[in-house]
């Protein structure tokens, strides 16, 4: 079985279409950037699903974060967010249930923040075994806590923060 070639767009600082693509892996040139998305899933108790990294990925192995990944060429960072929740957690959500709460740039990366307001039961999730290890919901003290102890995806305080901040309109 032949592996698929994974193709990001190219985007400027801004957030614009270079016109450039590049193969997932490959290093980009100073001032290009690949769009990521992050998705956290709140329930009405205001704790995040949150999932364990596979043991065997490249990156960040054996971590827990919030559901995410790249946006592939031709894709919408919306679209990559319902892409990567129905991928890694065989959970489909409507467009207009997810929003989004901010992008912040990194070194070589845009990653944009999605929020979605809805009780997943955890019993309904099914994992990608490639992807994902296992899922839990937590509190946003209890993932400051994980991220002291080095077990969560140490994402910016800002990010964080906007946890707490953002409101569910239920």
């Amino acid at each position: 079985m032949t592996e698929k070639i994974e193709l990001w767009d190219v985007l400027d600082e801004n957030g614009n279409l270079t016109g450039e693509t590049v193969e997932r892996g490959q290093p980009l040139k100073v001032g290009d950037y690949h769009l990521v998305v992050n998705i956290w899933i709140r329930n009405s108790k205001g704790e995040y699903l949150i999932q364990k990294r596979a043991d065997n990925l490249e990156k960040w192995p054996g971590l827990w974060a919030a559901t995410g990944g790249a946006v592939i060429k031709g894709e919408s960072s919306l679209e990559a967010a319902l892409r990567e929740v129905k991928e890694e957690l065989g959970i489909s959500f409507e467009p207009h249930m997810l929003k989004k709460v901010r992008r912040f740039k990194l070194k070589h990366a845009l990653s944009d923040m999605w929020m979605v307001c809805h009780d997943v039961d955890l019993t309904d999730v099914v994992i990608q075994k490639e992807e994902v290890n296992e899922v839990k919901y937590a509190a946003v003290d209890e993932i400051m806590r994980m991220i002291d102890k080095s077990e969560f995806l140490d994402y910016s305080k800002d990010c964080i923060c906007l946890l707490k901040e953002e409101q569910c309109n239920e």
